[in-house]
């Protein structure tokens, strides 16, 4: 996937300023920068949420604009910060769900089988597969819908803040779940973090925005210094250099 000359305003306010980049494929990528800096804003344009006003996001080289949303879906994965199902809906329903863009319930029923029960065991949710979605955690909704999202056998899998109002221990469960699907099944994840220090531990390729562009990119150890988080966020914190990488002290 390639970003072009991404422009996007709402009315006369610009939130997205000739936006450029190309995924890593095999890699993780996460967007990092302050609220109100466009990071949605962009999350929604490349999952085809919104048109962009100039530019093109490109997909195998053709315009995602031109590709119809099942199409699309073939090709990317997508887990929303927000996301609602029927209360009385199990489980297991919902990642059958994942499947309609290959064609709809039960059309290729061994092959769906196949992806939704790999989608269940790698996420861990076979255990309350029978339960209404309403009876979960937070934690254990996440999860689900991550195996929804690789229910639809996907090479690209794009989050928006998997980790929001989870505690510490779902924050990681989710996290490691994210590093496994890129290491050992090759998926190329692009997400948006708030953790700075989740952000350096858990990705390949940092994109630090600021005001609708971006400030600065490349592997976290060479983007994460105390100059970037005083230009991104405002606020002057110290940077450490331990033996896993850069560490923000953010107390």
């Amino acid at each position: 996937m390639e970003i072009k000359n991404i422009e996007f305003a709402y009315g006369r306010q610009k939130v997205l300023n000739d936006i450029s980049f190309k995924l890593r494929d095999g890699k993780i990528t996460t967007v990092i920068g302050a609220n109100g800096c466009g990071k949605s804003t962009l999350f929604n344009i490349m999952t085809k949420n919104l048109k962009p006003q100039r530019g093109k996001v490109l997909l195998n080289g053709e315009d995602i604009q031109n590709l119809s949303l099942k199409s699309f879906a073939r090709q990317v994965a997508i887990v929303h910060q927000y996301n609602t199902a029927p209360c009385d809906l199990t489980v297991e329903k919902l990642v059958s769900y994942g499947r309609i863009a290959h064609g709809g319930f039960n059309r290729n029923y061994e092959e769906d089988q196949k992806y939704i029960k790999f989608a269940m065991d790698i996420t861990g949710v076979c255990e309350f597969s029978k339960k209404q979605i309403s009876a979960l955690s937070g934690g254990q909704k996440q999860r689900v819908w991550i195996a929804v999202a690789l229910a639809q056998n996907t090479k690209i899998l794009l989050l928006d803040e998997p980790t929001t109002y989870l505690d510490i221990r779902y924050q990681i469960e989710i996290l490691r779940l994210i590093k496994k699907l890129n290491t050992e099944y090759k998926m190329t994840v692009v997400m948006v973090l708030h953790d700075i220090n989740q952000s350096i531990a858990y990705s390949d390729y940092i994109l630090a925005m600021k005001e609708g562009k971006i400030l600065s990119e490349g592997a976290p150890d060479e983007v994460i210094n105390e100059k970037l988080i005083k230009e991104v966020y405002g606020i002057e914190l110290k940077v450490e250099n331990t033996e896993k990488g850069k560490f923000v002290m953010t107390i």
